[in-house]
């Protein structure tokens, strides 16, 4: 629904059924105009939680989903959160006791100074294992990804899996000596 805003006193009137019908602001009479017409900005949400068929297009449906919160987070923040987020539910889909009617599960909230994404699935849980020297580059890939994006994360393995991840917020481009805490395991994934 459009408004519009009154360049003289600020004044905010709604238009009604799509249409502005009044020509002059109703507390000091300066003329509105068609530069005047303001869209109100709808409150973003703080968190979301959606469910998917444990499937391949499960992956692309959450990073779908974390578009709600894009406008909360800076350009690289929000990449970095999809980007993470695609990899968690692409290897829950794919190492998941899933059944025919498996499920993979995205939680994600905004809280003050940073954003804490988890992804769960129904599978039995697993220890995050270092990728040995010699293995195959794409080795606990996705692991490797998080552990080196991510500002922390983890895994809890009961009663089903859950891995999780947070990325600090940016505030400002201005930024305090902080120290970002790691995964316990200090080896390369």
């Amino acid at each position: 629904m459009p408004y519009h805003r009154c360049p003289e006193c600020g004044l905010t009137v709604q238009s009604t059924a799509g249409r502005f019908v009044a020509r002059s602001c109703p507390r000091c009479s300066v003329p509105l105009e068609g530069t005047d017409q303001i869209s109100p900005r709808e409150p973003a949400p703080a968190a979301i939680s959606r469910r998917f068929r444990a499937e391949p297009r499960a992956a692309h449906a959450a990073r779908r989903a974390l578009e709600t919160l894009r406008r909360e987070l800076d350009g690289a923040q929000f990449h970095t959160a999809a980007l993470l987020t695609t990899e968690l539910v692409a290897n829950a889909v794919q190492h998941a006791d899933r059944g025919s009617d498996g499920e993979v599960r995205l939680e994600a909230a905004l809280i003050d100074d940073h954003i804490r994404i988890s992804v769960g699935d129904d599978g039995s849980g697993f220890v995050p294992v270092a990728r040995a020297p010699g293995e195959p580059i794409d080795c606990h890939g996705g692991l490797h990804r998080i552990d080196a994006l991510a500002d922390r994360w983890g895994v809890v393995a009961e009663p089903q899996t859950l891995v999780w991840f947070e990325l600090e917020r940016a505030v400002s481009t201005q930024t305090t000596g902080t120290v970002a805490t790691r995964h316990e395991t200090s080896a390369t994934y």
